[in-house]
């Protein structure tokens, strides 16, 4: 018992900044992009940076090394992942087209807003062609803001996060990440 509590100990000392969470160890990163290639350029704008300024962040991150990458969901079995698992199950749900099953995902106080965008008919037709035609994920990693952490996937040429919360012992979609700014520029990181 000292052995397995003196192991834990050092572990935990040879890794300073690694935050435990779940089964990851998020460590401390930096991540720096130019700000005319974030999302959100216009705060940045604002606080005084031009467009070729570069701004940096440091964030709790997990990368996968490789990324995952599933190419079809459709035939996707579980993996150990519950992140990647859900998006997986997300986007079978919207190959599908079930508004329904697309807005269960999603927040309990979020889910009349989707079904209410999902409502109109050509919404749903350009989501369901949109995921149709792109049916597979690329995980590239998982940003822990606290509150929320957002999932990290390679679609065509950019990195997006999918942002996620738990409530209840269940994990769900969210538009409202613990710090949107944050990964703004986190996500612009990986443009080259």
């Amino acid at each position: 018992m000292r052995f397995f509590l003196l192991l834990a100990v050092v572990s935990a000392l040879s890794f300073p900044k690694a935050i435990y969470a779940g089964d990851y160890m998020f460590s401390t990163e930096n991540f720096t992009a130019r700000v005319g290639n974030v999302r959100l350029q216009s705060l940045l704008v604002e606080q005084g940076k031009e467009n070729e300024d570069t701004v940096d962040v440091q964030a709790n991150v997990y990368m996968f090394e490789p990324s995952i990458n599933i190419d079809d969901v459709r035939g996707s079995e579980a993996s150990d992942i519950e992140e990647v698992d859900f998006l997986v199950e997300y986007t079978k749900a919207n190959i599908e087209g079930d508004v329904a099953k697309i807005a269960s995902f999603w927040a309990p106080d979020e889910r009349s807003k989707i079904k209410e965008q999902l409502s109109d008919p050509e919404m749903l037709s350009r989501s369901m062609a949109y995921f149709e035609k792109y049916p597979g994920l690329n995980v590239v990693g998982i940003v822990d803001q606290g509150a929320t952490k957002s999932i990290l996937q390679r679609s065509l040429s950019m990195v997006f996060g999918a942002n996620i919360k738990e409530s209840g012992g269940q994990i769900y979609l969210t538009n409202k990440p613990a710090n949107d700014l944050e990964l703004a520029i986190i996500e612009a990181s990986f443009v080259k």
